[in-house]
């Protein structure tokens, strides 16, 4: 589903809004606290009273799990709720016999205050097979180890195969190259977290194609111009000419049908069809 304007979910970035160092074991309300796996969008979901109050965005690869992202709704914040659900998913997952890869700056100093779940963590970066060092943190006791085991996952995740599209550098970068893909996101969007992952591996597995993103609060010019209503979306440009269009976190197959599609057109047909649309518009004399 795609965000809208008048979702008000916070994404954590940092303990700065919302205290990761929660004693978990005298937590008030904690054995209310639900967690379900939406495995349909790759979210661990906290419920409170019947109600999802947070979530852990997440993506998983055979025996490995990616923590992506942790967001909680505003009227929840200061409870405690987003350290108490990490901590739930870190206990099921180490009953599964999981490991876990870290890329949420909160659920990194969640990690630094609670080193007793430094033993599941596996920092080899699914999908990056330019960073796969295999760093395990078996067993790590001293919080400042997990801090650098942290940041260095966190650093390695973050290497940027994308590209930062701006007011400013947006037109340029549909017409000096051949293929763009545009995400149009926002930092509040849960989706757009979701699909996140997804992009950055298509770009990974395309280098030939540009792929950018374009934070569509930062710049708004060009989201107004591209009549941007819904977020996540998804642009492709095939030499200057909009070829794609589609609202919504894509999965990672249908991302990747989207890329094949685009790489196959006949861009002297599309140009035709693009001229003969433009013909029918155009006003008679």
């Amino acid at each position: 589903m795609a965000g809208t304007a008048e979702s008000s979910v916070t994404t954590l970035t940092g303990t700065e809004q919302e205290g990761a160092d929660v004693d978990l074991s005298t937590a008030s309300g904690a054995e209310d606290l639900i967690i379900i796996e939406n495995s349909a969008f790759g979210i661990y979901e906290a419920v409170l009273g019947g109600e999802i109050v947070a979530g852990v965005i997440y993506s998983k690869a055979a025996n490995r799990v990616a923590l992506l992202a942790t967001s909680v709704f505003p009227e929840f914040r200061g409870k405690g709720i987003p350290a108490r659900l990490l901590s739930g998913i870190f206990d099921r997952l180490r009953a599964q016999g999981a490991t876990v890869t870290i890329t949420c700056p909160f659920a990194a100093e969640f990690v630094i205050a609670h080193p007793e779940y430094a033993d599941v963590l596996d920092l080899a970066v699914p999908g990056n097979s330019g960073v796969r060092h295999g760093l395990n943190l078996r067993p790590i006791s001293h919080p400042t180890h997990v801090k650098t085991a942290c940041m260095r996952c966190i650093e390695e995740r973050n290497i940027m195969t994308t590209v930062e599209l701006t007011d400013d550098n947006f037109e340029t970068t549909i017409k000096d190259n051949d293929i763009v893909l545009v995400d149009f996101w926002a930092t509040w969007c849960g989706p757009c977290q979701q699909f996140a992952p997804i992009f950055e591996r298509s770009a990974e597995d395309n280098p030939d194609i540009v792929h950018g993103k374009l934070d569509t609060e930062a710049a708004e010019r060009i989201a107004a111009a591209a009549g941007i209503t819904a977020i996540p979306t998804l642009m492709a440009f095939r030499e200057g000419v909009l070829v794609f269009s589609q609202a919504g976190a894509l999965p990672a197959t249908a991302l990747a049908q989207v890329v094949e599609s685009v790489k196959s057109l006949d861009m002297r047909e599309v140009r035709k069809d693009v001229a003969a649309q433009n013909d029918k518009s155009a006003p008679e004399n």
